[in-house]
């Protein structure tokens, strides 16, 4: 048995749901089972159209889990709190389905953390921390949560085994703890590189260039940008969007508004996301800018658009330690008029950088496959001699 702690909230269990985190997650999961197919997933997340309380079967990335669910409350925040002093409860309850080979964490939570913590005084089992997410990375104010899960996460360092960072910083930071880990933004879909690759030949072969955003509607994720640049561009050019967040009815009235610029799709299925990212020609990331965030993140859906072979037009990016990687990328400002422009020559751009496209994405395709996350876990789990 395989224990995963993480907080699961796709588009089915919240209204607020994190789509990017959530599809991470499944991927996660799919990966982990080709190691061991019995996993035990704690899903420490509140989410508020969870109707399940307790331990039921669920299909998560494929594949299908013991999904425990823990109680909610009407305020999601008090019942984040109350959740930390049922640790020891829930990982009993965990243990009845056996005794897991692998515990795998997402990001330096508190609820993840104390969980890990007691796994440890229980049992001589590996524990690999997903660092997500620096703790202070984002503004939260007065709101004590980056705090405490700080100190639970450096009281936790001790119990983790390996650490897969979302980016250099944080890889290196925790191997200044003295924890061995890996460069891990997400993991490549096989089933993206196979409808993209059966669509390569239609890539910028229409009159219409098809322009692809797929994450977040929050002005943090650059779609107010996005939004703003549609105006400007050319009547041959069309932006497809699907994603969920709070800028989500604005861009759905764009679309109404604008049908033949804005395609609007909002929240779709993992095999509809892959369909719309392989109809595209070109790609946006216009997030804003990572240095405005402590370098927390990478986005994943960097990676995605790389490896689908697609141009990717981007703001500045986290430096990677993976040489190659964003070769292919085209960098722009931030601005909508910078944006715009990136867009009208990505034809120019894309048959200029096509060499370079091809091989960004061998780089991501081989970096971050399955087989590329399961290769330190293996060895981690025949290191402590768990077979």
């Amino acid at each position: 048995m395989i224990l995963i702690v993480a907080p699961y909230s796709p588009v089915s269990l919240s209204s607020k749901p994190h789509l990017g985190a959530a599809r991470k997650i499944e991927m996660i999961v799919e990966a982990l089972a080709r190691v061991d197919s019995d996993i035990f997933f704690v899903n420490s997340a509140h989410n508020d159209l969870n109707v399940e309380v307790g331990i039921k079967r669920k299909n998560i990335g494929g594949v299908e889990v013991n999904h425990f669910s823990l109680k909610k409350s009407i305020f999601s925040k008090f019942g984040k709190f109350t959740s930390l002093f049922k640790v020891h409860e829930i990982l009993g309850e965990c243990l009845t389905f056996g005794v897991p080979r692998l515990v795998w964490i997402y990001n330096g939570y508190a609820f993840e953390s104390l969980f890990s913590s007691a796994v440890k005084k229980r049992l001589n089992v590996p524990v690999v921390l997903e660092f997500e997410d620096w703790h202070f990375s984002r503004s939260r104010g007065i709101n004590p949560k980056p705090f405490l899960d700080y100190f639970l996460w450096r009281k936790n360092l001790k119990n983790i085994d390996f650490s897969f960072g979302v980016n250099d910083r944080l890889v290196k930071l925790m191997s200044c703890h003295g924890v061995q880990g890996a460069i891990l933004p997400g993991v490549v879909s096989e089933r993206l590189v196979r409808l993209c690759d059966s669509r390569s030949v239609d890539v910028f072969s229409g009159a219409e260039v098809r322009i692809g955003y797929f994450g977040g509607l929050t002005k943090e994720k650059g779609v107010d940008v996005l939004s703003n640049a549609v105006g400007r561009l050319p009547p041959n050019y069309k932006v497809v969007i699907s994603g969920a967040g709070d800028l989500e009815n604005e861009i759905s009235e764009l679309s109404k508004s604008r049908p033949g610029k804005v395609e609007f799709h909002g929240r779709v299925s993992e095999h509809k996301l892959y369909e719309l990212i392989s109809g595209v020609d070109v790609i946006v990331n216009p997030h804003s800018p990572i240095d405005n965030m402590a370098e927390g993140i990478f986005p994943f859906k960097v990676v995605e658009a790389i490896a689908s072979r697609k141009l990717l037009i981007s703001t500045q990016l986290p430096p990677t330690s993976v040489p190659g990687l964003l070769n292919g990328v085209v960098f722009y400002d931030g601005t909508p008029e910078s944006l715009v422009d990136s867009l009208i020559r990505s034809r120019a751009l894309y048959q200029e950088l096509k060499s370079s496209i091809l091989s960004s994405s061998d780089v991501a395709r081989e970096n971050f496959s399955i087989n590329a996350l399961l290769r330190p876990i293996e060895k981690l789990m025949h290191e402590s001699h768990i077979v």
